[in-house]
C-alpha cells in the first residue's frame, strides 16, 4: 500500500543528501564563521550555528565510524516510492539474535548499496521459505537519495551510528507507563507520544530535537542541561570547540561552582583536579578519613596506578599489540585486554568478600576493544561472571561510578616503523570522564611512549612517574603479573610540581542583565562533572 508523504525540514534534507565519499575525504563541507561571545540577533545566531550543527553532525558520523565495527546486513527490499527529492524505502530487517538487541534502529544512519556481499552465505541463513511475507519484527522505513530500479534486490546496509542511539519505546514499557500517566497515541501508530504535563522529562542532547517534542503546545518552564560542558562544538579555530557552558560564562552569566567532590579517592582526584578543574576541586573531608580498601595492599591494585604496557605482541597482529579491525574502523589491543583479565581475576580471587563483580568497570574509547575484552573475560571467567562485570565505552560510562575502574587506552605504536599517534584518545573531555568514574581504585593501561605524543597524556605520565604511580608491565605478561601481584603497595605520593601545576582559575564575570546560570562544574572543565543551566528568561523558540 502507498506511504503517506513524509515532511522533511531543510536540515534533514541537507543531511540525507550528503555524499559519504565526500565526507570521508575530510575538510569542512560548509563555510563556517567564528563564534562571537554575544549575538546581535537570532538570525545571526542561526546563520552561524546552522553550518556548525551540520559540521558537528558530520563529525559525529565519522567518529562513530572510527569507533564501531562495520555491521553489513543483507535485507529484503519490499518497495520504493518517491518522496520529494528522496525515495522512501521499505525493507524487511533480519531478525535480532535470540535475546539480543535489534541490528539497528530508526535513528541510525545507514549506507545503502545494491552491490551484493556474500549472497551465498546470506541465502543459507535465509529469512524463511515465504520471502514475500515480512518478518515478525515488522518493516522499517528509510529515506535516501538512491538510484532507481532494483526494487526486488537485496540491500547491503552499513551502520554508521551506534545502535544505542534510539528513542523507540517498547510496547510493553509503554503499556506500563500508560497505567501511571495519560498518553496520546498518534493515528499513524509509529510513535508513542507521552503527555508531558506534570512530568519530568529526561533526554540526551542528541534526542532533544526529536519529533515527539515538537508536539508540545508550549515549552518547558525550566530546562536543566546536565554535562553542558559535553556539548562540544566543532572547529577549534572558529571558537567552535567551546562548550555551551563556556559560552554562557564568557557571555557574562553568573556561575556557581560546586567545588567539593564526594566520589574519588584523593590519590585519584589529584591529577583531574590540576589538569581539568584549575585546582579548585576539593575532596570531601570524609574521603581522607576512609580506611584503605583491603586490595590496596597489593601494588598492582593501588588506588591510582598507570601501567605502561610497553612491549609484547598479540596473536594475529603483525605490527604489535595495537591493530585495526578488518575494516580499519576501530582499534583493539589484546595485551591490554589480557592485563585487564589478570587484574580482574586477582581482585575476584583474593577479595571476593569485599568486592563484587558488578563493582568493577572497564572503560575503553574503542568499541572493538570493548567487545574484545568482553570476549576475553567470558572465555576465562565464564559468561555469568563476565556479564556482571561492566565493560563499556567512555560514553557508556558517562555519569556512572564503580569501586574499581580499569581504563584501556588501546593505542600503541610498538613495532611500527611509522607511528599512527593516539587519535581521539587525546580528547581531554573523554580523559576526564574516564578518570573520574572510580571511587577506590583507578588503573590506567596504556603504551606510555605512544600516549606521550599528546600533551595531556605526557603531563599525566610525568605526574604518575614523579608520584611513584607508574609501573612498567613487560612480557611475558603472565610471568610479570605473577611477580607483580606479590609486591606490596608503595605509597603513591601527592603530585609533584610539574604534574600538579595549576592553571589560572577562569575569571567569572558579573551576571548579564536578566539571566543567571548555576552549574556544578568550573566553566573551563571539559566534563566529568555535571553542569546544570537554568535561565530565568522565557526562551524564544524558532524552528529551522
Amino acid at each position: 500500500m502507498p506511504f503517506a508523504p513524509i515532511s522533511l525540514d531543510e536540515m534533514n534534507k541537507e543531511v540525507l543528501a550528503w555524499d559519504i565519499y565526500q565526507m570521508l575525504a575530510g575538510g569542512p563541507l560548509y563555510d563556517v564563521k567564528k563564534v562571537p561571545v554575544r549575538f546581535t540577533s537570532i538570525d545571526q545566531y542561526l546563520d552561524i550555528f546552522e553550518p556548525l550543527l551540520l559540521e558537528e553532525c558530520r563529525a559525529q558520523i565519522l567518529r562513530s565510524m572510527g569507533e564501531s565495527e562495520p555491521a553489513p546486513h543483507h535485507l529484503k527490499l519490499l518497495s520504493i516510492e518517491q518522496n520529494e527529492p528522496f525515495r522512501l524505502m521499505r525493507f524487511q530487517p533480519p531478525p535480532p539474535p535470540e535475546g539480543g538487541k535489534p541490528h539497528f534502529f530508526e535513528t541510525d544512519i545507514v549506507l545503502v548499496s545494491y552491490e551484493p556481499l556474500d549472497m551465498d552465505a546470506a541465502a543459507k541463513r535465509g529469512d524463511g521459505e515465504d520471502e514475500d511475507e515480512p518478518s515478525t519484527g515488522g518493516d522499517f522505513h528509510a529515506l535516501g537519495l538512491v538510484a532507481s530500479g532494483g526494487g526486488s534486490e537485496h540491500l547491503s546496509i552499513k551502520l554508521h551510528l551506534p545502535s544505542q542511539r534510539t528513542a523507540r519505546m517498547p510496547q510493553a514499557q509503554f503499556k506500563r507507563l500508560s497505567m501511571l500517566h495519560r498518553v496520546m497515541v498518534p493515528s499513524s501508530g509509529h510513535w508513542y507520544v507521552q503527555k508531558l504535563g506534570n512530568m519530568i522529562v529526561c533526554t540526551t542532547l542528541s534526542c532533544a530535537g526529536y519529533a515527539m517534542f515538537n508536539s508540545l503546545k508550549s515549552g518547558f518552564d525550566t530546562v536543566l542541561v546536565d554535562e553542558a560542558a559535553q556539548a562540544v562544538e566543532v572547529a577549534t579555530q572558529q571558537n567552535y570547540e567551546q562548550s555551551l557552558f563556556q559560552r554562557l560564562q564568557r557571555g557574562g552569566q553568573q556561575v556557581a561552582l560546586l567545588q567539593t567532590q564526594y566520589r574519588m579517592h584523593p590519590r585519584i582526584s589529584s591529577f583531574p583536579r590540576a589538569a581539568f578543574y584549575d585546582g579548585v576541586l576539593r575532596d570531601s573531608p570524609h574521603l581522607a578519613e576512609m580506611p584503605p580498601q583491603p586490595w590496596h595492599e597489593v601494588r598492582v591494585l593501588a588506588p591510582y596506578l598507570v601501567l605502561d604496557v610497553a612491549d609484547g605482541r598479540s596473536d594475529g597482529c603483525a605490527r604489535g599489540p595495537c591493530r585495526a579491525t578488518e575494516k580499519q574502523s576501530s582499534w583493539l589491543n589484546d595485551l591490554e585486554a589480557q592485563l585487564a583479565l589478570e587484574i580482574v581475576r586477582l581482585l575476584l580471587a583474593r577479595h571476593s568478600a569485599d568486592l563484587q563483580p558488578a563493582s568493577i568497570g572497564i572503560i575503553s574509547p574503542y568499541n572493538a576493544q570493548v567487545r574484545h575484552i568482553r570476549r576475553v573475560l567470558a572465555e576465562a571467567l565464564g559468561a555469568e561472571t563476565a556479564a556482571a562485570l561492566e565493560v563499556n565505552s567512555v560514553d557508556g560510562f558517562q555519569g556512572r561510578e564503580k569501586s574499581v575502574i580499569l581504563l584501556s587506552t588501546v593505542r600503541s605504536d610498538f613495532g611500527r616503523e611509522r607511528g599512527l599517534g593516539v587519535g581521539f584518545v587525546k580528547d581531554e573531555r573523554r580523559i576526564n570522564v574516564s578518570m573520574t568514574r572510580a571511587k577506590h581504585s583507578l588503573l590506567i593501561l596504556g603504551h606510555a611512549a605512544t600516549l606521550r605524543q599528546a600533551p595531556i597524556w605526557e603531563r599525566l605520565i610525568d605526574d604518575a612517574k614523579e608520584r611513584g604511580c607508574l609501573l612498567k608491565a613487560t612480557s611475558p605478561l603472565s610471568v610479570w603479573f605473577e611477580t607483580a601481584s606479590k609486591q606490596r603497595a608503595k605509597e603513591c605520593g601527592k603530585p609533584a610540581s610539574s604534574g600538579g601545576a595549576k592553571r589560572a582559575p577562569p575569571k567569572v564575570e558579573a551576571a548579564a542583565e536578566g539571566g543567571r546560570v548555576e552549574a556544578e562544574a568550573p566553566a573551563r572543565s571539559p566534563s566529568g562533572r555535571a553542569a546544570a543551566a537554568k535561565s530565568t528568561r522565557s526562551p524564544r523558540r524558532r524552528r529551522t
